[in-house]
């Protein structure tokens, strides 16, 4: 749930640092509950969510009126539509690990 968290909250919120902790908290756990190869995708997950969130400091940093700020300022939009297109990603890369089943027998 966290890494969900993080991808909702980058696509709709300007600071995602509560996010990002929480998520990579959540990542150190891994380890212990799946396989190596979860855990190296939720690590790239978390690098591109951080990307992602750094960008409007960078653009500002930068200058509103500089070539970088300004190709900065026009993947923003896309990058966070991609990153929140991977929700379905990241249910599919738990599906093998998280099976509810019905209880009530």
């Amino acid at each position: 749930m966290a890494f969900h968290e993080l991808l909702v909250a980058v696509v709709e919120k300007d600071n995602v640092d509560a996010e990002l902790r929480k998520a990579i908290a959540a990542w150190a756990h891994s380890p212990f509950l799946f396989d190596a190869k979860l855990g190296d995708y939720l690590v790239e997950l978390h690098k591109e969510a951080f990307r992602i969130a750094a960008q409007p400091k960078l653009i500002r940093d930068l200058g509103p009126t500089t070539v970088e700020s300004i190709q900065l300022a026009a993947k923003l939009g896309p990058d966070k539509l991609a990153l929140g297109g991977k929700l379905t990603e990241l249910v599919g890369a738990f599906e093998h690990f998280l099976k509810l089943k019905d209880f009530s027998r």
